[in-house]
């Protein structure tokens, strides 16, 4: 079923910063010295020949509106038989069918299923002419920071284009999670990713570097992490017996993918660089309500935006960040120093308590803030001789293309293991210089958490992760403070100083983007009230001068806007229609809301 999730829209942004992640990599920071990049672009390429056979699309028709449900399977016997979720095949399904790239759509019954662990198990009917290429079972638990892989059917593409999708990433946390999904009831145990999962791949596997299937990709989120999500294979085998048989009788046979390069040496590395700052890693409750519940039996907040953009009266809106209590921090002073995100601190709290990673609880109260970095400063009362602190680094921030991990602290269970995403620096000056971007996978879990380079320094705090980003959420778009920045002000912070941004200017338009330069820049959105519409501005006007300067792109205007101040009144030529003359108005500029 559509998922309103990790929403990754065709050519956008994220695509970009995917594309340009995947050629920044150095073909050693990988597979080692001697490899080359394209010996692991081959490697990727294999995998996915080997596994992409074994990934189908599933449909069906439920429900007394006839509904339609669509998602992914996965086939783990030469004999047809399909393991996909119960939110794609719903209890009652009717036509259902299944389709692997590249062929005809064919029926398929349901032999079994457990609402429980969230899978279904279908059969090919009729069975297959001829074997079908199977995945076969991993021994053992992965362990986070391995190399994984998703393979699937988000938005129809296998039907479609006849093409499996098919995304790279990491093993980035277990743990007990309680689906904040209302399509999803799934409460157990999770296979955390930071691979990307798009609406359609639930019911899809996750599967190791060798192509050894892991586990089902489920709806199934928690309400801070918002990374995709499996449920283990041994969670759906042990409700499944007959998918425990056919996994257990067919092992790995001719039709299983043949062993895989391990492409996870990286996160490997940044795993060992980062061990130091793990221990930094806190857990922060702002009251006691909070600090004696679990964030799996409080209800769930629930924003008025829906995949980056507001809600519509009766939409499903999907949760935002965790209700005021437990946050990622770090510990970066043994005096007893702790940065967190500003905006996970509620504006008027004064007191928290920090769970260390042991366990331990310290009472802390907190100090100062800086909005424009989004970091928030706490201290520790009462501290003990000892504490697990990582020092934030004053020197410059890695160039783009450098690899980073992020840590953040799980909601549930004192001595969690810190959970770990791992990407590159897509850009080291965003925000004027208050943030540095990563494509690492980051949410409201992860706010406040440390981003650790490949040396072991600790780059900065996470931040300006909110749910009213106009990009949406795991994206690939992160970002965090530099910690070089965050020194420049500390001393600030520790007196208890609240340092706010410079008031920015608001003009209240958005771009037709793509156009080229000599047309000057054409308006797809003037919003209503702002200072463009009251100087009489339209969706579909021309601006072909700002203040006196020529404006022929977007990044052109906001250049032009950032000389000028809130109150500041500008001459605007523009032109409406192409046959019509150019005009002038005057606007006035506003404080940016």
């Amino acid at each position: 079923m559509l998922p309103l999730r990790h929403r990754i829209p065709a050519g956008g942004l994220a695509a970009v910063l995917l594309s340009f992640a995947l050629a920044a990599q150095p073909a050693w920071a990988e597979t080692g010295a001697d490899a080359t990049l394209p010996a692991l672009e081959q490697a990727r390429t294999e995998s996915y020949a080997r596994v992409a056979p074994a990934v189908a699309a599933v449909a069906c028709l439920a429900g007394e509106r006839n509904t339609r449900f669509y998602g992914s399977g996965v086939c783990i016997s030469a004999d047809g038989l399909i393991l996909t979720s119960s939110s794609v095949v719903p209890d009652g399904a009717r036509e259902l069918r299944v389709r692997f790239a590249g062929e005809q759509a064919v029926t398929a019954k349901v032999v079994a299923r457990a609402d429980e662990a969230e899978a279904v198990l279908l059969l090919l009917d009729p069975a297959p002419p001829v074997p079908r290429r199977f995945l076969a079972a991993r021994d053992g638990e992965p362990a986070v920071g391995e190399r994984v892989y998703t393979a699937g059917n988000p938005h129809h593409t296998l039907s479609r284009d006849g093409a499996v999708y098919f995304s790279a990433g990491t093993l980035s946390g277990r743990y007990t999670a309680r689906s904040e999904d209302p399509r999803s009831r799934y409460r157990g145990p999770v296979l955390e990713t930071d691979a990307a999962v798009n609406p359609g791949c639930d019911g899809g596997p996750l599967v190791d570097a060798r192509g050894r299937l892991l586990g089902l990709v489920s709806l199934c989120y928690g309400r801070a992490r918002r990374l995709g999500t499996a449920v283990p294979l041994a969670r759906v085998l042990s409700a499944l017996p007959q998918a425990r048989e056919a996994l257990k009788a067919k092992g790995e046979d001719a039709h299983a993918p043949a062993l895989l390069p391990d492409d996870g040496t990286i996160g490997t590395a940044l795993r060992e660089a980062s061990a130091a700052v793990r221990t930094a890693v806190v857990r922060i409750y702002f009251n006691a309500a909070d600090e004696r519940q679990t964030s799996s039996d409080r209800g769930a907040r629930r924003p008025s935006f829906v995949d980056g953009r507001r809600s519509k009266p009766g939409e499903t809106a999907r949760a935002a960040e965790p209700a005021p209590g437990c946050v990622t921090g770090v510990l970066v002073d043994a005096r007893g120093w702790v940065l967190t995100s500003a905006l996970l601190v509620p504006a008027n709290e004064k007191r928290a308590t920090v769970a260390l990673a042991d366990g331990r609880r310290l009472r802390c109260r907190v100090r100062g803030r800086d909005l424009s970095l989004d970091v928030a400063l706490l201290e520790i009362e009462d501290r003990p001789a000892r504490l697990p602190a990582a020092a934030l680094s004053s020197e410059s921030v890695p160039p783009a293309g450098s690899f980073v991990c992020v840590l953040g602290a799980p909601q549930d269970g004192d001595r969690a293991e810190a959970t770990f995403t791992a990407g590159i620096v897509s850009a080291a000056d965003r925000m004027d210089g208050h943030a540095v971007q990563i494509d690492a996978r980051v949410n409201a879990g992860s706010a406040g958490g440390a981003v650790v380079g490949l040396d072991g320094r600790l780059l900065g705090i996470v931040s300006h992760e909110s749910a009213h980003q106009p990009w949406g959420r795991n994206t690939g778009v992160g970002f965090f403070a530099p910690g070089a920045r965050i020194l420049e002000r500390l001393a600030r912070l520790q007196d208890g100083e609240v340092i706010r941004p410079q008031p920015q200017p608001f003009l209240g338009v958005r771009p037709v983007i793509g156009l080229p330069s000599d047309v000057g820049l054409v308006l797809a959105e003037v919003v209503e009230n702002a200072p463009a519409w009251k100087a009489g501005l339209r969706a579909g006007d021309v601006v072909l001068r700002l203040g006196g300067q020529g404006i022929a792109s977007w990044p052109e205007l906001v250049a032009e806007l950032k000389k000028h101040r809130p109150g500041d009144a500008l001459e605007v030529r523009y032109r409406r229609g192409a046959e019509s003359d150019e005009a002038e108005t005057k606007v006035k500029l506003e404080e940016r809301p």
